[in-house]
């Protein structure tokens, strides 16, 4: 090979390398493995009255195709039942902080000081699965006893990426 063919083509492979390796590359985001649309179950039981009464006790299952999108520094914003309003209480909408190995948590959802409301949440989410329980719990001591209790169940399989 002559050395003139030698170093043009060395010039190239070194300026091709140079522009490629310079190229400003995105940020990868840990929450886009995530990013898509999802199939949901949930499964809802509440139960609510008075001390006075019997409890009304309502089971709900639902099936639903929503979506699950990066929201803010480290949320997802996650869709998982039809007429989603914005929370509180949680409706079919929710924006979980998740860490990088998938762990959900809702740190909004804490015991309040009036009314004796409680919330808890907790779940995992894998590249094909999503896992979430929450509840809460609405109730006074007053003369009425009123009392509301719920618990949710939201199981997803991942159907399409992004």
């Amino acid at each position: 090979m002559n050395k003139k063919y030698f170093f043009f083509w060395f010039a190239i492979v070194a300026i091709c390398a140079t522009l490629f390796s310079a190229c400003k590359k995105e940020p990868v985001d840990y929450r886009d493995k995530w990013v898509g649309e999802w199939e949901f179950t949930t499964y809802d039981y509440r139960e609510h009255g008075t001390i006075a009464e019997p409890f009304i006790i309502e089971r709900d299952t639902i099936h639903y195709v929503g979506r699950i999108e990066i929201h803010g520094a480290d949320r997802l914003k996650i869709m998982f039942k039809p007429n989603a309003t914005e929370p509180f209480p949680i409706n079919g909408l929710i924006y979980p902080v998740v860490d990088n190995l998938g762990a959900l948590s809702y740190p909004e959802y804490l015991p309040s000081l009036y009314f004796y409301l409680y919330g808890e949440l907790n779940g995992s989410i894998s590249e094909n699965a999503i896992n979430i329980n929450y509840d809460h719990s609405i109730g006074s001591n007053g003369p009425l006893g009123l009392k509301d209790n719920e618990n949710h169940t939201i199981r997803g399989i991942r159907i399409n990426k992004k």
